[in-house]
């Protein structure tokens, strides 16, 4: 009889970016089941374009991914039933709030293997109360688990030194990643699924930058604008397209530009990722950037700031180019950089292609994951 695995997040997107893959393999493994808030029916839309997660159990979570101390209690007590009523052998969590509430769950069950993935700290950026009291829910999340995972090892070391856990107790997945790559989707072939640059009117021959996204202002679209403006003014022959889905209305409240396209959000990344000549991330915070290796398999090179998570996911010189957080001088430099030298562009590329095929690929993240949790049970 496989052992019961109970796998809960607070957002179907969580499911359908980084985790299908997961899914199957742990599938093969594991009694598995699956909670989260089914707003829009995804599930079956998940089962019908991936028919082997019929398998699976379902359950209708019904959480928030925003705070709110009356629902997330509510929740919590449902999910106290839900776990004592499944009792699973191994609890595993995705995102902040699953990871919360699943953990305290899951303790209060006494289930044996308790797993939570840190993906990136909301509290990197913030200061104050705010600020202590997310590091006390993820600290305590650290401690309820009996054994924490984190897609890179730069976030761990940043986890260490924040004492969200002691050194040694949080593992990294693989190489790093939540999912890794899938190197058959994303490829220098998959510009031939879109005609990107025509249907977005980009000349033919100007160097395309693309970034892919959640338009918020901690993935620094801010410094990434003001950054352009400038590259375009000594290069004209230049283009940015803003491909991803505008959460903070950062559109609206931009200074129109001629060469500047927001694309809104996409079924098809992978496209804009091949068609890119330079894939731009300025992010004030990420647990990995796993649009940076996908954008890698694409053979496009990447400039993406100096941070943890994406220090792991660019190699400074060799695959792209990493800038300081918060800085458009810098970023513009970087920008203008791979914009005027062809042959650099083309050795980091094909340099990320190789790594990202390499080190990152779908199967190797998902047989570690799934060795882990079968060597904790």
């Amino acid at each position: 009889m496989k052992p019961k695995l109970l796998l809960a997040v607070a957002s179907p997107l969580t499911i359908d970016a980084f985790l299908i893959t997961h899914l199957k393999y742990l599938s093969e493994h594991f009694d598995t089941t699956v909670m989260f808030p089914n707003l829009n029916n995804e599930w079956q839309v998940f089962i019908e374009k991936h028919p082997a997660l019929s398998a699976l159990g379902f359950i209708n979570l019904p959480i928030r991914r925003k705070p709110s101390l009356f629902s997330d209690l509510a929740c919590l007590l449902a999910m106290i039933r839900l776990v004592r009523k499944l009792s699973p052998q191994i609890m595993l969590t995705v995102t902040p709030k699953a990871g919360l509430l699943g953990a305290l769950s899951a303790w209060f069950n006494r289930i044996p293997v308790r797993v939570h993935i840190f993906t990136g700290q909301v509290w990197a950026t913030r200061k104050g109360m705010v600020r202590l009291a997310l590091k006390a829910l993820d600290r305590l999340i650290a401690t309820l688990s009996t054994a924490p995972l984190a897609d890179s090892q730069s976030q761990i070391d940043f986890l260490e030194s924040e004492r969200i856990a002691p050194e040694g107790r949080i593992h990294c997945i693989h190489e790093g990643s939540i999912s890794g790559v899938d190197s058959q989707r994303f490829s220098p072939e998959a510009v031939n699924l879109l005609p990107v640059r025509q249907k977005h009117g980009v000349p033919e021959g100007d160097i395309l930058f693309v970034f892919v996204g959640r338009l918020t202002r901690d993935k620094g679209i801010s410094e990434l604008l003001q950054a352009f403006d400038y590259v375009n003014k000594q290069f004209p022959e230049s283009s940015l397209l803003v491909v991803g889905p505008d959460e903070e209305h950062i559109e609206q409240s931009a200074i129109p530009h001629p060469k500047i396209c927001f694309a809104g959000k996409t079924s098809q990344p992978e496209a804009y990722m091949a068609a890119a000549d330079v894939f731009v991330l300025p992010s004030y915070r990420e647990g990995f950037g796993t649009v940076v290796i996908e954008a890698a398999a694409c053979g496009t090179p990447t400039v993406a700031t100096n941070i943890y998570g994406l220090s792991d996911a660019v190699v400074d010189g060799e695959t792209g180019l990493l800038v300081p957080v918060r800085n458009a001088n810098k970023l513009a430099d970087a920008m203008l950089f791979l914009s005027t030298n062809p042959d650099k562009r083309q050795l980091m590329g094909e340099a990320a292609r190789q790594r990202a095929l390499l080190q990152f690929s779908q199967h190797a993240v998902s047989t570690f994951l799934v060795n882990f949790l079968v060597a904790q049970s």
